[in-house]
């Protein structure tokens, strides 16, 4: 008995009469999540910005052991995970400059508090390397 027999034989069984075709119910079409655009702040206009006095806040959403190896002195940490928790400690009238090591979850950040009510948030270009790079050389690279 070969192994196509065997299925045969289960099959004897009395065959159900065919069903009409039912088309699938039409699928909405997928919600596109717009994500707005976000402001890049270059280093030398955040240090310019500093330098006149202007108090923008300013949010590291590094991880801790990132912060420790180098930091802006004026910048609050709140690790990226963090931010949804913690974002109602945040005006949303404020300017809000926000990095990273080189921009990119800083640029998520920003965007996602945007989403979120959030109207003067800026996305620090290149984010702590490009400062260290640019503008205090004393910073430590990683």
């Amino acid at each position: 008995m070969g192994l196509f027999d065997r299925f045969k034989k289960q099959g004897d069984k009395k065959a159900e009469p065919p069903r009409a075709y039912t088309p699938p119910p039409e699928e909405p079409e997928p919600m596109e999540m717009e994500m707005p655009p976000v402001q890049e702040m270059p280093v030398e206009t955040l240090k310019a910005r500093l330098e006149r006095g202007e108090k923008p806040l300013i949010v590291d959403v590094r991880e801790g052991w990132e912060y420790q190896l180098v930091r802006l002195d004026e910048a609050v940490h709140i690790p990226m995970r963090e931010i949804p928790k913690r974002m109602s400690e945040f005006d949303k009238q404020a300017e809000i400059v926000v990095h990273c090591h080189h921009g990119a979850r800083s640029y998520d950040v920003a965007a996602f508090l945007m989403q979120n009510g959030f109207a003067r948030v800026w996305n620090l270009t290149g984010g702590i390397d490009a400062w260290a790079r640019r503008i205090d050389r004393s910073k430590r690279l990683y």
